[in-house]
């Protein structure tokens, strides 16, 4: 045995020398010691790499692996408050708020200025949502906030429609009936919905703004205070869509003395009558939609301390970047026609005409930066629910608004201007 053993290491160690340069397996190709050898250390060595690794923490994190407690609604306590240390106080987990929004905005600053148009303002309702997870041990997290704004004002003039009535419609019935509840051949002959006679609302618009606001942030939660106050640092990215309307319109009835040729109405013959060849009425809208899609880089922090039940806070938010702006505008007819002129009372409509302008494109590029101002109070109802109110305060420069001033039909604006709005909100907090 001890020679056989011999003779096999004696064949190895001539192979490895180069004496006899090859093993053969079986007549295949020839493989040499070394390259075996070679491989078997990298097995090994990547077998012991995957030991390792596994025995080490996995990369990828799992969103409820801090043990989410979703007690939400268990009752609080005065001696539970008493006895949590102000690190405990704050929950950690998923969290969400809504909150109801009533906020007045400053009107824009167009090119023909109106009668002190930038310190008047005008309101309208909006919602906030925000949803984000704090981890336990780390204390950092991330924070996703929603907010969408309206704000409108304007001018509305109402204007009885020649006709004054649709006489069908005065008992109950469609003008064509039709079964189950009657339909309307052609739109815009029937009485206004809810009323018992025909109108026009015509509405030169001073104020219209629609804020809708994306915010993704990286957040810290720091170690107390010596009062006990934590701090909330975050830094992130907005995303935020400004449209503005600006828009006005005229009304013109064939029934009006200023649309006919003599003295009053029905001498001589309307510019209406002469061009359509009977009684109408016209509706001219002059339009310009003007967008700003702000890209922003977003940094603040989050300021909040608790006095028993209530927890008082404050946010900051400092945003700049780039403002992508485009503004379109076109005019528009919407044209009525009766069966005789000058249009009497119950007279049916003979048709209806809409004639629309090639629309106008601008685009334009501003850089955008502002702030985003919010203080709380809350009142905590349950372990994880607080009811809160508070105000808010959002100013931002670099905005266009009123649209083009050298080619929109409408008395345009500036392409930087400034947008303030302010107001209060009110809502519930989950878990935060």
């Amino acid at each position: 045995m001890h020679l056989g053993v011999a003779v096999e290491l004696r064949g190895l160690e001539t192979a490895a020398c180069g004496r006899d340069d090859d093993f053969k397996y079986d007549g295949g190709t020839a493989m040499s010691v070394r390259t075996l050898t070679a491989k078997l250390i990298g097995s090994l060595v990547i077998l012991c790499g995957m030991t390792s690794v596994q025995a080490q923490e996995s990369p990828f994190a799992d969103p409820l692996d801090f043990d989410p407690d979703f007690r939400w609604f268990e009752p609080i306590y005065d001696i539970d408050i008493a006895e949590t240390h102000p690190r405990r106080r704050p929950n950690n987990g998923w969290f969400a708020s809504y909150d109801r929004t009533y906020m007045y905005g400053s009107r824009p600053e167009l090119e023909v200025p109106q009668s002190d148009n930038e310190f008047i303002f005008d309101d309208g309702w909006g919602h906030r949502w925000e949803m984000g997870f704090m981890l336990p041990e780390e204390h950092t997290g991330w924070l996703f906030s929603y907010v969408q704004q309206k704000i409108a004002g304007a001018n509305v003039t109402r204007h009885t429609r020649g006709n004054v009535f649709n006489e069908d419609e005065l008992d109950g019935e469609a003008t064509n009936p039709a079964p189950p509840f009657g339909w309307e051949a052609v739109p815009g002959i029937s009485n206004n919905v809810g009323y018992s006679y025909r109108f026009f609302d015509e509405t030169d618009m001073l104020n219209n703004i629609q804020l809708d606001s994306y915010e993704l942030m990286k957040t810290w939660r720091m170690a107390p205070l010596r009062k006990g106050g934590i701090i909330e640092p975050w830094l992130g990215f907005r995303w935020m869509r400004v449209r503005d309307i600006n828009s006005d319109q005229d009304w013109d009835s064939s029934n009006l003395p200023s649309d006919w040729s003599g003295t009053g109405v029905g001498d001589g013959d309307s510019s209406i009558e002469t061009l359509y060849g009977s009684g109408g009425e016209i509706v001219t809208t002059r339009q310009a939609i003007t967008n700003n899609e702000g890209l922003l880089a977003q940094f603040g922090g989050r300021y909040y301390t608790y006095r028993n039940r209530f927890k008082f806070s404050s946010d900051l938010r400092c945003f700049c970047g780039l403002n992508l702006q485009d503004s379109i505008s076109q005019t528009t007819q919407a044209i009525t026609l009766y069966d005789g002129a000058p249009i009497a009372e119950g007279d049916e409509v003979s048709g209806l005409l809409s004639t629309t302008t090639t629309p106008i494109s601008v685009r334009n590029d501003e850089f955008m930066f502002g702030y985003d101002v919010r203080g709380e109070v809350g009142y905590q109802l349950t372990k994880a629910i607080f009811v809160r109110g508070g105000v808010q305060v959002i100013d931002m420069w670099g905005v266009w608004r009123g649209g083009d001033t050298a080619n929109a039909p409408v008395n345009g604006g500036y392409t930087n201007q400034d947008l303030f709005l302010f107001g209060g909100t009110f809502g519930l907090e989950l878990n935060r």
